[in-house]
């Protein structure tokens, strides 16, 4: 039985468009019904969980110190503003 070989789909568009995908990343993705959704990815940027990006900062990850210091701030702020998200509810049911 002779096995079928998978095509490649066909991507339509303008000469420019098409030289444009092949020199840029995508994120693509499809919505609920099925229609595809095409975004440009920065150079500089990364797709990851927020797992993965736990792993990647404690294995040395390479960022510059100062954006390393900002991450480390807005975890501390979000850290802090959860915390006191709790306590303003455990005054509601304390009273």
């Amino acid at each position: 039985m002779p096995t079928k070989t998978k095509q490649a789909p066909e991507i339509q568009g303008s000469p420019e468009f098409i030289n444009a995908l092949k020199s840029s990343r995508w994120l693509i993705s499809f919505d609920h019904e099925g229609k595809i959704n095409v975004k440009p990815v920065p150079p500089d940027a990364c797709v990851m969980t927020d797992t993965e990006m736990l792993e990647a900062l404690n294995n040395n990850m390479v960022l510059r110190h100062d954006r390393l210091a900002e991450f480390a701030i807005a975890t501390i702020n979000n850290l802090k503003s959860r915390c006191d998200y709790v306590t303003s509810l455990r005054s509601v049911n304390e009273d």
